[in-house]
């Protein structure tokens, strides 16, 4: 019989535990978006229950949500960091505003998708180092951190260890 030692899953940096393991299910969730929310709408099409002239005209009279921005939707937090008139569409200047919003409204728990690795293809250095940079800049309250990100689940411990642990 051996003995393997098993680093926690959770290492603190900045005052936050950033855990990954599951998160309890009430938590706040931060999801990447677009400005126009098209990649959170449901995959249904429903029939307009308005006039179709209303609904055309609001269609019309849209406006993009401003890139970097946060809006809330429930227990959900929308991370706009998305612009799909663009190629490509993922705005990496984005993503640290965002987590400043992100981290100043979000309460003492956060579960987050790691912007910029789901819907966006950006290296892991890149999306992990703007979000350090957000931590560090925005004023915040929160303690724990639950990171998501299927393209780099196995490597976050690894790089989130790399950084200065207070």
């Amino acid at each position: 019989m051996s003995l393997e030692l098993v680093p926690p899953p959770k290492v603190r940096i900045h005052g936050v535990w950033f855990h990954w393991d599951t998160a309890p299910k009430d938590t706040t969730y931060l999801v990447e978006e677009d400005t126009f929310t098209v990649l959170s709408a449901p995959p249904e099409v429903h029939q307009p229950s308005e006039h179709p002239i209303r609904f055309w005209t609001e269609l019309n009279e849209a406006q993009p949500l401003p890139i970097g921005d946060v809006v809330s939707r429930g227990n959900q937090l929308l991370a706009i960091v998305h612009d799909l008139s663009k190629s490509p569409s993922i705005q990496p200047h984005a993503l640290k505003r965002a987590w400043q919003h992100a981290f100043m409204y979000c309460g003492s728990q956060l579960r987050a998708q790691l912007l910029g690795s789901i819907h966006g293809a950006l290296p892991l250095h890149v999306c992990m180092s703007e979000l350090f940079d957000g931590l560090t800049s925005a004023p915040t309250n929160l303690k724990d951190l639950w990171l998501e990100s299927p393209r780099y689940d196995g490597e976050i411990p690894n790089i989130i260890r790399q950084f200065p642990q207070v």
